[in-house]
Parts: structure tokens; C-alpha cells; sequence
């Protein structure tokens, strides 16, 4: 009711527990609300052990120091709040500044990691990328859990996946009871559904937000907990803060990535054209040539063909990137007899089309 309540005699009152009275011996009872901004947050009460009859004017100096308990306490509860988004924004100020200190992606994504887990207090983590290619989120950098146990995930599969198709934060103070979607489809990893891998890995709770910059999604942020974890609207304001900041520091990671990767690239051509007029002798030619086309297009092996008469293909050159010479598959090689460029389906699409041939999985096509 929000008013002082008097009970004279607590023996006869049903409302109060039978074990106070017989532990504490109470007889009397007044009692007075504490509020805060007209919020009920506690109570104040006086007993006696002898029959006692409150005065009114005992009631109302109850009520004031109510009041002024409940003064105090917003008081208190307001400078805790300011306390901790003082603790906040310092914690994030730290982040900011970690993040800005190195553009190698990896170290990027490392530190992304270790300051979710000082921000959130989480037992684990989990930064996925978002490969563009083929739209699923790769794990980068894990923290609390084996490597094995984490999988890639799809759009909207899992916490990541949603969190990265939706481009907003989810969370599941329990999986068991409150699984994200597509949970119990395999992973790829020994046939385990994704539910499984992550029970297994000893999480209960996850909270998962994007991270985006200019209207891209660059992947997710995940933090998980080992046991059911109520909501928390602090934690996912500063993991939201966290992957805001984190999303920037990824993108210009890629830009300083693709710009180093075009300046290898113009390296390797300026080579290939110093190598092409450094000598006349063919196979140490073709040799550094290979060798250098692997080491740029980051490959194992780059071979150099070359169409011969009556459209024979000849092998020529085969070269590791790292320059190691395994003798058994250069004996082949060697010995390996001209062959016709039609009897294969790739270089056959190849000449038709004119143009290059591509093949992501060679274990799963025809055209070689």
C-alpha cells in the first residue's frame, strides 16, 4: 500500500512468520515503506518485546527517516552508475587505444578478442570473420575453449549467424532452453550439430553482436558463459561498443592488407620483367618465374606449360614456393609425355572461352 503499518500485537497477526515471534520474542511492530523516485525499494521497521502503542507522532518521524534512507540510497545508486560508466568508457578508451596501435589483422583480432573478455568478464571468445565469398563466418581467434570445438557457421545459424545477418546483438541466457536457430544442423566437424560442439565446449549462455562499418558486416563478436546467465543490458551495450570500434579497426586493417598485397603484386611483376632479361637459358628462367608466381598467389606449386605442335601441351616447369624439392614428383614431372589440350575439360573451357578457368575444390569436379 505504500503506507506505515502498525501491529500491536504480532501473535494475532497472520502476516507475520510464527518463527519471529517465537526466536525474537516480538510483541509490537511498526513499519514504514523506503522509496525512491515513488519506487518501493525497502522497508524500515521498529519492534518492541513488550505491548507497545505507536504514537502518531512516532509514525511520522518513521517516515522521515524513510525519506531519507531513500535519499541516500539514490544517492548512492546514482554515483555507483556514474562510477561505473566512468569504468566503462576508461575500459573502452583502453580498447580504442589497443586497437589503434597495430593494422596487422591478426594482432587486430587478437586484441579484439582480450577486450571482450576484460569488458564482459565472460570465461570465452570467439571473433568470427565473414568471408564475402561464400556469406559464412569463420572462427579467427578464440579464447577459453579449444579450436576444434568452434566451427564455421552460416548466416544465421547460431548466435554469430544471427547476430551477423540480423546486424544487431543476440543473446540466450540459456541455450539448452533457449537455443538460436539452426543449432542442430551438422557443422562439418565429425558430424556434430552446432549444439553439440558448443555443450561440449562448456558453454550455457552467449551473447553475440556484428561487427559493422558503413553498412558492411565484417563478422561477429561472441562471448560465452559456463553457466545460465541472466540479461544483462550493460553487457551488450559494451560489447556493442567494443565491435563498433572493432569494425573499424578491421576494415582498416583490410585496406592496409590489400594495399600490401597490391604492392607484392607490382614487387613480383617487376621481377618477373627483371628475370625475363636477366638471361637466355630457359629452365632457370622458367624456374624463378614459377617459383615467384607461387610465392605471390600464396599456392604450394605454380606450374608452366607450354602448347607445342599439333596442339600437345609439353610440361615444362613445377616449382614449390618455398623452393623445396620433392625428387619422386619431379622425376614424374620429367618424365610425363606431351598430351592434348582437349582430353582436358578445363583447358578445353579454357580455349573456348578464351579467358582463365577456375577450380575451388579439385577433389570435387570433372573438369580435371
Amino acid at each position: 500500500k505504500g503506507m506505515p503499518e502498525i501491529i500491536e500485537d504480532v501473535s494475532t497477526d497472520l502476516r507475520v512468520s510464527r518463527d519471529v515471534v517465537r526466536t525474537e520474542g516480538i510483541v509490537s511492530v511498526l513499519i514504514v515503506p523506503v522509496a525512491s523516485k515513488r519506487k518501493i525499494i525497502g522497508t524500515l521497521y521498529v519492534a518492541t518485546r513488550s505491548p507497545r502503542s505507536f504514537t502518531p507522532h512516532e509514525v511520522q518521524l518513521l517516515v522521515s527517516i524513510s525519506h531519507q534512507i531513500g535519499v541516500a540510497v539514490e544517492n548512492s545508486r546514482l554515483y555507483e552508475a556514474a562510477q561505473s560508466q566512468a569504468r566503462e568508457l576508461a575500459a573502452l578508451h583502453e580498447v580504442s587505444a589497443t586497437l589503434t596501435t597495430t593494422l596487422d589483422f591478426t594482432a587486430v583480432l587478437e586484441a579484439i578478442a582480450d577486450s571482450a573478455i576484460k569488458l564482459i568478464d565472460a570465461q570465452r571468445c570467439a571473433v568470427f570473420e565473414l568471408d564475402p565469398r561464400d556469406q559464412r563466418l569463420y572462427p579467427r581467434v578464440i579464447r577459453g575453449m579449444p579450436s576444434d570445438l568452434v566451427a564455421p557457421v552460416k548466416l544465421g545459424q547460431g548466435a554469430a549467424g544471427v547476430a551477423a545477418s540480423q546486424r544487431e546483438p543476440f543473446f540466450s541466457p540459456d541455450i539448452v532452453r533457449y537455443p538460436p536457430p539452426m543449432y542442430d544442423e551438422p557443422t562439418g566437424r565429425a558430424g556434430m550439430t552446432l549444439r553439440e560442439l558448443v555443450l561440449q565446449r562448456g558453454c550455457r549462455a552467449v551473447l553475440a553482436v556484428p561487427m559493422v562499418s558503413r553498412e558492411t558486416v565484417f563478422g561477429t563478436i561472441s562471448v560465452y558463459w559456463e553457466q545460465v546467465h541472466a540479461g544483462d543490458e550493460r553487457e551488450t551495450r559494451l560489447l556493442t561498443a567494443l565491435a563498433s570500434q572493432a569494425a573499424v579497426a578491421v576494415e582498416n586493417s583490410r585496406l592496409y592488407e590489400a594495399a600490401r598485397e597490391r604492392i607484392r603484386e607490382v614487387e613480383a611483376l617487376l621481377d618477373v620483367a627483371a628475370l625475363l632479361g636477366s638471361t637466355l637459358d630457359l629452365a632457370p628462367l622458367l624456374r624463378r618465374i614459377a617459383r615467384k608466381t607461387a610465392q605471390v598467389c600464396r599456392v604450394e606449386r605454380c606450374t608452366i606449360e607450354l602448347w607445342g605442335e599439333e596442339g600437345k601441351v609439353i610440361p615444362m616447369m613445377s616449382q614449390f614456393a618455398d623452393g623445396h624439392v620433392d625428387r619422386d614428383l619431379w622425376g614424374k614431372f620429367r618424365m610425363a609425355e606431351p598430351y592434348r589440350a582437349e582430353g582436358i575439360p578445363a583447358y578445353a573451357e579454357m580455349i573456348e572461352g578464351k579467358a582463365p578457368v577456375m577450380i575451388p575444390d579439385a577433389t570435387a569436379t570433372d573438369l580435371i
